[in-house]
């Protein structure tokens, strides 16, 4: 089994080589205009990569997790040689589980900009107040702020002093934290530099939403932490008994693999177990 695994190892990372030299010469040879004409679905994985700070391509992220099903699925039929349907079953769920955990995970970080991003604009609004321009306010606010806010807001800073308009100099904090706030925030900026609106003002209301949002989403949070530990405690239960059954009685794990009607418990137990998990998160997945 360890021979196919390997074989299937490089084979997938020859197959994922191969498709990032081809995507890498097609858009030198179409140009910048290449991204924009890709796979939705590839741009979208692109984007919660840089999201959660992953530097690699979407095709050879894909492979990686290819490479993880075909290992679980060699696992399973070493195990159940007789029930290929549930090896396959088991080596298709990876990629599903894992696309979801990277969605969950990119939503989580932009609910974490956004919450920053309300305290940054408290900082513009008392630079502004001080007398301080638009630009200069968004570098205060920068200074003062940790982590990606920080960041974003150079990135914004940097791109007008290049000259660039203020659509393109926003584009990217909107592109990669696509949340209510910061779709706000981004809208004022784009008002102050186009129409000279009052920039203060608009601010003080969308700190007042920001806030709002993030009283509810922590009163909703605190409603939701027994579905919360619910959802922990079904995931992880059932494999921290496993060392237990080991310990005390071996003979009973032994019989889902030697019984006839093992593999099938075994099976209706895991797609009980994936089922409860996206019920309880679709349950968690609460926007505010």
């Amino acid at each position: 089994m360890l021979e196919t695994a390997a074989l299937s190892l490089a084979v997938l990372v020859c197959i994922g080589s191969a498709c990032r030299l081809l995507a890498r010469r097609h858009r030198l040879m179409r140009g910048p205009a290449a991204d924009a004409e890709s796979h939705p679905q590839i741009r979208g994985l692109r984007r919660q990569l840089r999201v959660l700070q992953l530097d690699i391509e979407p095709l050879m992220f894909l492979c990686c997790i290819g490479t993880v099903c075909v290992l679980v699925f060699l696992i399973f039929i070493e195990l159940f040689p007789e029930r290929p349907g549930l090896a396959l079953l088991a080596g298709c769920s990876p990629l599903p589980l894992t696309l979801y955990l990277i969605r969950d995970l990119v939503a989580w970080r932009g609910r974490h900009f956004e919450s920053a991003l309300s305290d940054a604009i408290d900082l513009i609004q008392t630079a502004l107040l001080g007398g301080e321009s638009p630009r200069r306010a968004l570098m205060i606010a920068a200074e003062g702020s940790d982590g990606r806010v920080r960041e974003e807001l150079r990135e914004v800073v940097r791109r007008l002093n290049c000259g660039l308009p203020i659509d393109g100099a926003t584009v990217r904090m909107g592109v990669l934290y696509d949340t209510e706030g910061v779709r706000l925030f981004v809208q004022a900026l784009n008002a102050k530099w186009q129409s000279e609106a009052d920039f203060g003002a608009l601010l003080g209301a969308i700190g007042r939403i920001l806030r709002e949002r993030l009283k509810l989403r922590m009163l909703t949070a605190g409603q939701l932490s027994g579905a919360r530990y619910a959802a922990l405690i079904a995931g992880l239960l059932p494999y921290l008994l496993i060392p237990v059954f080991l310990w005390k009685e071996p003979e009973w794990l032994d019989l889902l693999i030697t019984h006839q009607i093992g593999p099938s418990l075994l099976l209706g137990a895991v797609i009980c177990q994936v089922t409860g998990f996206f019920w309880l998160r679709a349950v968690l997945r609460t926007e505010l």
